[in-house]
């Protein structure tokens, strides 16, 4: 037969010897006979389970892209917004109203808000959700198979955990764009009913 050497990122390399069985040498140096339909399973499942943790990797990257850009750029219009309001000459009139240019650079960084929100949470983070939730089956399925008196998997298992009840993201990421967008409509509405602008430049 065969032996079979498994390293740490799941290569598996064959080695032509005169055994009569197939031998998984563990990384942690201990042998454990298998057979080969167990090593291909083995295999398969590995490759599976970086494949789900890359993907999970790279839409968290995404996200936090986003949301970092978004900030920036939120911050930004709501500071010129703010440098703005020292000029009082910057008055808009639209039919018989009548408010500072702030206004609609409040509500352009509020429009950016809203819509990177829309980004995020509907589309790339409903697939982080699904890249985990698959993650989360792998654990399971291998809940009760140890290598060496160890559990193979369970890594996302016990992140879940960890933070609490699940969905508890969900109400984080809702903090996470609600808490600025009530700091930008009290910003617009104190602009749009407190500001009373002189008559100078």
């Amino acid at each position: 037969m065969r032996f079979v050497e498994l390293s740490l990122n799941g290569n598996v390399e064959l080695f032509h010897k005169k055994q009569i069985k197939t031998v998984i040498q563990l990384p942690l140096g201990m042998p454990l006979s298998l057979s080969k339909r167990d090593l291909e399973e083995i295999r398969l499942v590995l490759q599976e389970w970086q494949i789900v943790i890359r993907t999970q990797m790279h839409f968290n990257e995404i996200i936090m892209r986003a949301r970092s850009i978004m900030m920036s750029a939120t911050i930004a219009i709501w500071g010129a917004a703010a440098y703005s309001l020292q000029f009082t000459a910057l008055i808009l009139r639209v039919g018989e109203m009548s408010f500072h240019a702030a206004a609609p650079l409040i509500l352009i960084g509020i429009g950016v808000l809203v819509g990177v929100f829309a980004v995020d949470y509907f589309y790339y983070y409903k697939m982080l959700i699904g890249a985990v939730k698959r993650s989360y089956e792998i654990d399971e399925a291998f809940r009760e198979k140890k290598v060496a008196g160890v559990r193979i998997f369970g890594m996302s298992t016990m992140i879940r955990d960890s933070i609490g009840k699940p969905g508890r993201s969900k109400f984080y990421v809702a903090m996470f764009y609600t808490v600025p967008l009530i700091v930008g409509i009290i910003f617009l509405l104190v602009v749009l009913l407190g500001y009373s602008p002189g008559g100078g430049n």
